[in-house]
């Protein structure tokens, strides 16, 4: 259904929208003796005909809460404007997008949080009948309906009156709910990786679910560190558990930041952009306008407990443990384990030695070949089981 708004109380970017109401091409012009630039002295229409088009070529992009403070529009395509000032394109709770012509329409928002919101949006031309006798009303308008910005937006994580907060359940899909902080993610364990509420059950276990060079620390994949091998842009070594876990600056939002830097899941770092760059750094991602480093956790199968094809899937002699598929082996006295095997199935000889080591999950205690410094029972974030207050859960062990 088409939303029209009333341009009188709602400051927009108009950037020369294109009306057309049956009216002759020189009804409309700057030496018009009508107020609004409208003649009526030539007007075609039956008398009681309207004299403009209803202002509904706006696209609607409607906030969360009243915490959420816009500070910069970007628009590309068909919509750019000249003036993308907030004061221009937010009113009452909502952003009102124009465009002087059909087209795609790219649009980026950016809020105090650090939250960079972007959508592609199109533009269409839109005829509206008029009344009976009238010539119907042409004028270019959003193709979609009204779009509604993420809690992520929101400063203190509240969202509108009649509209629901992020939960732990919401998730449960990959992606589902966009986030900056963890507060954003209703609890249950979720976790914001990577821009998204990310479950409990999706947090990584130990080292084998996170990329090379990193450690899964309280369910988060973590570069390792060392003095001679420094940490990310914003991110501090803890050279006690030799991992980036430290937060140089706590930042609420984007203001608490020094040196061009962006606020993006309460850490100061560099700034990025998707659509014109600059690129983040290998092993980093573009999230919420800021290069972080790629937290998610990243699985082989998924019936942990079982061998083979009943893993889904693991090759034969393997078993699915944390959502991995590693080789099983006998306890050994430690020795390492005969390469190629690594821990992970299929996977080349590792730099560091495999080692026979008995792993225990809920599903029950199992002798795999896997690093020796990872692989721990004493604690699990994805499944809840967390270290004593003062400790950090590294690869599985309290430290």
């Amino acid at each position: 259904m088409l939303r029209t708004l009333v341009v009188a109380r709602r400051p927009i970017i108009t950037v020369g929208l294109a009306l057309a109401c049956g009216c002759a091409a020189g009804d409309v012009g700057p030496d018009s003796s009508v107020a609004g630039g409208f003649d009526a002295s030539v007007s075609p229409e039956p008398p009681g005909c309207p004299v403009a088009c209803p202002s509904g070529g706006l696209q609607v992009f409607t906030l969360p809460c009243a915490s959420a403070q816009l500070t910069s529009v970007m628009l590309t395509g068909a919509c750019e404007a000249g003036d993308t000032s907030v004061s221009q394109v937010l009113s009452g709770g909502e952003i009102a997008i124009a465009s002087p012509g059909p087209g795609d329409c790219h649009v980026q928002l950016t809020f105090a949080t650090g939250f960079v919101y972007s959508a592609d949006v199109i533009f269409a031309p839109i005829e509206q009948g008029g009344p009976s006798g009238c010539p119907p009303c042409s004028y270019v308008g959003p193709a979609q309906g009204p779009i509604q910005v993420p809690g992520a937006a929101c400063l203190d994580g509240s969202v509108a009156d009649g509209q629901t907060p992020a939960s732990a359940a919401d998730a449960s899909v990959d992606g589902a709910v966009a986030c900056n902080a963890d507060n954003q993610c209703g609890g249950g364990g979720a976790r914001c990786i990577d821009g998204a509420c990310t479950p409990e059950a999706a947090l990584c276990s130990d080292a084998t679910q996170c990329g090379s060079g990193e450690s899964c620390v309280d369910g988060v994949c973590t570069p390792k560190c060392a003095t001679d091998q420094p940490c990310p842009i914003g991110l501090g070594c803890d050279l006690s558990l030799g991992v980036c876990s430290l937060n140089e600056s706590v930042c609420a939002s984007t203001a608490d930041c020094q040196g061009g830097t962006v606020c993006v899941e309460q850490f100061c770092v560099a700034p990025c952009d998707l659509a014109e760059g600059p690129l983040c750094p290998d092993q980093e991602l573009c999230v919420n306008g800021g290069c972080l480093p790629d937290q998610a956790a990243s699985f082989a199968c998924t019936n942990d407990g079982y061998t083979g094809l009943a893993a889904n899937a693991c090759s034969s002699g393997s078993i699915c443990l944390h959502h991995d598929c590693y080789v099983e082996c006998e306890i050994d006295g430690g020795a390492p384990c005969a390469a190629p095997a690594c821990g992970i199935d299929g996977g080349a000889p590792c730099a560091t030695p495999s080692v026979c080591k008995a792993l225990t999950t809920q599903q029950g205690t199992f002798t795999v070949c896997g690093p020796a410094s990872a692989l721990g029972s004493q604690c699990d974030p994805a499944v809840g089981a967390t270290c004593d207050a003062g400790a950090d859960c590294v690869d599985g062990y309290c430290r």
